[in-house]
């Protein structure tokens, strides 16, 4: 994908010019982008070496950032590092820098951390401030994966309440022109539709989104919406199959 590839050449005219701060700058930009692509080794090892160059050289701001996406990643295997929104090295550590921008990025992550360790409460709690700070301060860029995370969260709760979130979702990320992030949120609509034995109604949303589609396709989000596309489009045909036998077997009985 395009973005990796420039992300790659930014890090390295970085470590070329051979300046910490900017060598920090491009690993924390780095670390996020391979995050939203799930690319756990590469995320990782952005973030561990951004919280080095941070603490050698003193920058607050990039050390709390640098945890914060350690701490917050969320792999595609089901790796989750440790994060607490207790722990100074996560978002309240960000905010005691005096920084605003981004919070709702961080706040995201500890929610997914909290929420894959059994913390629930704390995780809809973060995940309620987040979606919070998107009012206070318009920055929207996180809005659709906010409204995502809440209807995973209530999948279990209500269905209907969750299917309304994926929807929004999906809404505001068609209004942000962000494939990437209509395609997370198209997914997790298809697999609660697929639970409800809406097959085809699945099978007809994400298609739709994953056609847009010209590149990235080894990156675990297409590869996750081509894996449910092949199972949705397997049960269609076992079931044109079978009521195809059933039809004859009617025509044959009254015969």
């Amino acid at each position: 994908m395009k973005p990796l590839k420039f992300s790659s050449e930014a890090l390295e005219l970085a470590r070329a010019i051979g300046q910490p701060f900017t060598l920090a700058f491009a690993l924390e930009h780095r670390a996020w982008l391979c995050n939203q692509c799930r690319l756990a080794s590469e995320a990782r090892a952005a973030a561990e070496e951004e919280i080095e160059i941070a603490t050698e050289q003193g920058f607050p701001y990039w050390l709390a950032v640098g945890h914060s996406l350690q701490g917050g990643f969320h792999g595609s295997a089901g790796a989750v590092a440790r994060s607490d929104t207790s722990d100074p090295k996560g978002p309240p550590g960000l905010r005691a820098t005096g920084a605003g921008l981004d919070l709702t990025l961080h706040l995201r992550l500890s929610r997914q951390c909290l929420h894959a360790a059994g913390q629930l409460a704390d995780a809809a709690k973060a995940l309620d401030e987040g979606l919070a700070n998107v009012e206070k301060t318009d920055e929207r860029f996180y809005e659709s994966r906010l409204h995502r995370l809440r209807g995973e969260m209530l999948l279990t709760e209500s269905p209907m309440d969750a299917e309304a979130e994926f929807c929004n979702a999906i809404k505001t990320a068609r209004l942000q022109h962000s494939k990437a992030l209509e395609l997370r949120a198209a997914t997790s609509l298809a697999r609660l539709w697929h639970k409800q034995g809406r097959g085809n109604e699945a099978r007809a949303a994400l298609s739709a989104v994953y056609g847009t589609f010209a590149e990235g396709f080894r990156t675990p989000d297409l590869q996750d919406a081509k894996a449910l596309l092949e199972t949705l489009g397997n049960e269609h045909m076992r079931e044109d199959f079978a009521a195809g036998v059933k039809y004859v077997l009617g025509c044959i009985r009254a015969s």
